[in-house]
């Protein structure tokens, strides 16, 4: 979303399967804390009440919408902004397992071999299920 781009972009939700089936969408790994040993809580605190008080700026200004709902004003691309309101109905948290960073690891692993051509999209995934079954037992 560059007024850079020179090219036309668009945005859709990802497909389904089949007519009817369950929806996905991914959220991000954009997180806010407070760690117990901080020296400044309170400051901390302070901090991410700004942030909170300003969610509504982050798809303006930064191009991304957060996992609660704002209402974003005047978006900038609006037909872009849609699409992505309307994937957040369906967005779950990523790593639905204490091991998640080895598990997207083999799945990101199985997508870099086929891309860059060093195997099919058959033998990358067979060899990431391997991965991710060691990891699994």
């Amino acid at each position: 979303m560059s007024s850079e781009a020179k090219f036309d972009f668009r945005a859709a939700l990802l497909p389904v399967p089949e007519e009817g089936a369950e929806r996905a969408s991914a959220l991000g790994e954009g997180d806010n804390v407070i760690l117990a040993s901080t020296d400044n809580p309170d400051e901390a605190f302070l901090f991410l009440e700004f942030l909170y008080a300003n969610m509504d700026r982050v798809w303006n200004d930064f191009g991304y919408l957060p996992a609660s709902e704002v209402e974003v004003k005047d978006p900038k691309y609006p037909e872009i902004y849609a699409v992505f309101a309307e994937s957040m109905k369906y967005a779950r948290n990523r790593g639905p397992h204490p091991e998640w960073p080895r598990i997207s690891q083999a799945i990101q692993a199985a997508i870099q071999s086929t891309l860059t051509g060093q195997s099919s999209p058959e033998e990358a995934l067979e060899a990431a299920q391997t991965r991710i079954d060691k990891v699994l037992k």
